[in-house]
Parts: structure tokens; sequence; C-alpha cells
């Protein structure tokens, strides 16, 4: 008796299974964001996440120039409020990282204000310090760590926008 029931179990399992196998492989898919970007575009960084950088200024602050970009997130999934976390952007100039400056900033709360889902916020500002009048690269990154790329994960990696400087 004992020998049917474990037969019966053993059955009814394996059929459970089968009956939850949609037959094929799973494919593991993700937003692939660009690997470049323009400045007015809309990028998508992440699954989550859109930036717009709608402006890029030089100005003075005594004896150092500044790069201040002008840009929109756009928050569109994941959790119910968002903030600073979802993304970062970084500059280089040269290969070299720039200094973060926020004496220019207009509103210095905006870098840290949340936002619902489906909501945008507008004319964020962030400065780097300029080494030089050589073009700055800004690399845009979202808060994925991995993506899936055909199928298989890799290392999330940033999206760059080349800023041109001029004197």
């Amino acid at each position: 008796m004992k020998r049917i029931g474990s037969i019966l179990l053993i059955a009814a399992l394996v059929l459970s299974l089968a009956a939850c196998s949609k037959g094929g492989q799973k494919e593991f898919t993700t937003n692939l964001p660009p690997e470049t970007g323009e400045l007015g575009e809309d990028i998508r960084i992440d699954a989550s996440n859109h930036i717009q950088i709608k402006k890029a200024e030089v100005v003075r602050d005594g004896e150092r120039e500044i790069l201040l970009i002008t840009y929109d997130w756009y928050f569109e999934g994941g959790k119910a409020r968002a903030g600073f976390e979802q993304y970062v952007i970084t500059a280089k100039q040269g290969g070299v990282a720039l200094k973060g400056d926020l004496s220019q900033v207009e509103s210095i709360k905006k870098l840290v204000t949340q936002i619902n889902v489906d909501e945008k916020l507008e004319d964020i500002q962030q400065g780097f310090v300029l080494r030089d009048q050589e073009p700055v690269t800004l690399s845009l990154m979202g808060n994925e760590s991995w993506i899936f790329k055909e199928g298989k994960p890799v290392h999330a990696y940033p999206v760059t926008v080349e800023v041109p400087v001029a004197p």
C-alpha cells in the first residue's frame, strides 16, 4: 500500500511540474541601454530611468571653469517613489575623472528630491570642474548592476554622451 501511495505521489509531482512548464526555453531579457547618446536626446539608461541632458554650458567661478549640465529625469517604474539613488552622472575629460561642483547649481534640493512612478523632474543641474578645453564625456548609469544581452547576464554599462567645451 505504501508503495502504491509513493508511486501515485511521484506521478502527481511529475505531472504538476510538466503542467507548469511552457515547453520552451525561457528567454531572459532586459532593457539594453544604448552605448552612446546625444545632447537633447531622451536616453533610457535602464528599465526604469530616462535622462535627457537639455543643456551644457561653461560658467566661470573665480579662476575655475565649471561645466554646468541641466537635465530632466523621468522615472517610469519599479518602486512607488524613487530618488537620487536611481542613477549616477559622472564626467571625464581626457580620460581623467572631473570633480563635481555644486556652487553654480540653482536648486541643490532637486538632486535629492524623490518622485513617483511616471513622474518627471525637470531642470536638475550638476556641475563639474573643467581641467582644460577638451570635450567632456558624461557617463549616465542606472541602478541595475546586471542586464541580459542575448539571453546572458552581463554587467550593466553606462551610456556616454560627448559634450563639446566651447571657450
